[in-house]
C-alpha cells in the first residue's frame, strides 16, 4: 500500500502507541500485553496479541544470525559497504516483509475495527502507532 493509497490520517485522530518490549533485551519487540485500554471493545485481546506477535516474529527473523548474514556482513566489510548500494541486506528484506504484514493486518484486522496501524519503521522502530479512525 503506497502512501497515496493509505487512508489519510487526520492530524486530530486519537492515537495509541504500543511501546517496545525490552524484557528480553534490546532486540526489536513490541508489547503484546497488556492491551491498551483504548482498544477495549474494538478488538479482542487474543486478536490484538496475535497481530503484534506476528510483527514480533518478523523482527526476530531480522535479528537472526545465519551463515548468509555473516557472509553478507563480510562482503560489506571487504567492499567498504559499497556492496550495499547494489544489494539489499537481510534486515532490509525483512523490513519490507514487515511493511507488507502491516498492510495485511490493516486490511484484515485493524481497518474493520476502525483502526489504522502505522508501519513501525515510520516511527524509527520505537513504537507501533494505531490511529482510531472512527470514535465509538
Amino acid at each position: 500500500m503506497d502512501s497515496e493509497e493509505r487512508p489519510q490520517r487526520s492530524p486530530y485522530c486519537n492515537r495509541i502507541f504500543i511501546q517496545r518490549d525490552f524484557s528480553e533485551g534490546t532486540a526489536v519487540r513490541f508489547q503484546t500485553a497488556p492491551m491498551p485500554y483504548q482498544l477495549r471493545g474494538r478488538i479482542s485481546p487474543p486478536r490484538y496479541a496475535d497481530a503484534i506477535g506476528r510483527l514480533n516474529k518478523l523482527f526476530d527473523e531480522a535479528e537472526e544470525i545465519s551463515p548468509a548474514v555473516c557472509l553478507e556482513n563480510t562482503i560489506g566489510c571487504l567492499t567498504a559497504y559499497l556492496a550495499f548500494i547494489c544489494m539489499r541486506t537481510h534486515y532490509d528484506k525483512v523490513l519490507r516483509k514487515v511493511t507488507h504484514a502491516v498492510e495485511d493486518l490493516n486490511e484484515k484486522v485493524f481497518l474493520p475495527c476502525g483502526l489504522l496501524m502505522i508501519d513501525p519503521s515510520e516511527r524509527g522502530l520505537r513504537v507501533i502507532e494505531l490511529c482510531i479512525l472512527h470514535p465509538q
